[in-house]
C-alpha cells in the first residue's frame, strides 16, 4: 500500500523494483561520521526521504547532493554517518507517483 501523499493501492507488479531496490541499498564509501551540518551534502533538507519498514522496525532514508558520477550523498535516520550510494537502482525517484498504482477497473 502506498500511504503518503495519498493513500492507494499500490501495483505489485510495478512496486517490487522499487522494494527490491531499497532493500539492496549498500553505501559505497562512507563519508563522515559526525558532520557539523548537514548542509554541504544536501542532508538537511534532501532531495528524497524514503520510508521503509523491516524486521528491525520504520526508518528513513535520505539522499541529498550529487557526490560526483552517478554517486549521492545518504544517511539514514537517527544515524548521523554521511555515506554514497549509486543512483544504480533508483530511477523510479523521479516517475509520478501514478505510476505506482494499481489501476482501478
Amino acid at each position: 500500500a502506498i500511504i503518503a501523499p495519498v493513500e492507494e493501492k499500490a501495483d505489485k507488479n510495478k512496486i517490487a523494483p522499487v522494494l527490491d531496490a531499497v532493500s539492496k541499498v549498500l553505501a559505497l564509501e562512507f563519508i563522515d561520521d559526525n558532520p557539523a551540518n548537514f548542509d554541504k551534502y544536501g542532508l538537511k533538507n534532501p532531495l528524497y526521504s524514503l520510508e521503509f519498514e523491516n524486521s528491525k522496525g520504520i526508518k528513513k532514508l535520505y539522499i541529498g547532493n550529487e557526490k560526483e558520477g552517478s554517486e549521492y550523498y545518504a544517511r539514514v535516520e537517527g544515524s548521523n554517518d554521511v555515506f554514497s550510494l549509486s543512483e544504480e537502482g533508483f530511477t523510479f525517484l523521479d516517475e509520478p507517483l501514478k505510476e505506482f498504482v494499481e489501476e482501478q477497473k
